[in-house]
């Protein structure tokens, strides 16, 4: 799926507009499926029959690890960004797996993150981007590194947005504006 605004092609993630940072998934990402006890005990109950039929142990072994290094690979691609069009969820690694999950700004409901003490201790964060209008168009992204500073940009966009004021800095890196804007006067609609 290809999309394209204002002549730009909003499937390439490093295209931010602006937007400073592509957040992606944290080192615990990548380990926290391989380490899990439901992968050990599914190893060891299909490694039954390769007790039996010592070929079968090779077999295995091979296709364990293409699953792992695709698994990796995978991971390697997810990327959770914004830009001025809205917020985005890009994956995939082979190209019929490719694709572009969002929520326009105008859409954008709230941001939420999951905290935990294993949240905490890596720094990895499930983020959850919510859709005003339907559930059926939400990005829902596991382990992300520094996910609850992009939770906070996020609301502060969409705080700002509501409150109906200019944008002032989305999402980068500069500090937060100290005044809220003056809402007695009319906006002027863009």
């Amino acid at each position: 799926m290809t999309t394209t605004t204002n002549g730009k092609n909003l499937t390439d993630p490093s295209i931010r507009d602006g937007f400073h940072d592509a957040y992606r998934v944290s080192w615990y990402g990548y380990i926290s499926p391989i380490l899990s006890i439901r992968r050990f005990i599914n190893w060891g109950i299909m490694l039954l029959p390769c007790l039996i039929v010592p070929p079968l142990i090779v077999i295995y072994a091979i296709v364990a690890v293409v699953k792992v290094i695709l698994f990796l690979l995978h991971t390697r691609t997810i990327r959770l960004y914004a830009n001025q069009e809205g917020i985005w969820l890009y994956q995939g690694l082979f190209p019929w797996q490719r694709s572009l999950a969002g929520v326009r700004w105008h859409n954008v409901d709230e941001a939420t993150s999951r905290t935990g003490f294993i949240s905490w201790l890596t720094r990895a964060y499930p983020v959850r981007i919510t859709n005003r209008y339907t559930k059926d168009t939400e990005i829902y992204a596991f382990d992300i590194a520094r996910g609850d500073e992009f939770v906070s940009r996020i609301n502060d966009v969409v705080g700002q947005r509501y409150a109906g004021g200019p944008i002032v800095q989305p999402i980068g890196r500069s500090k937060r504006p100290t005044a809220l804007p003056d809402r007695s006067a009319p906006q002027a609609i863009e």
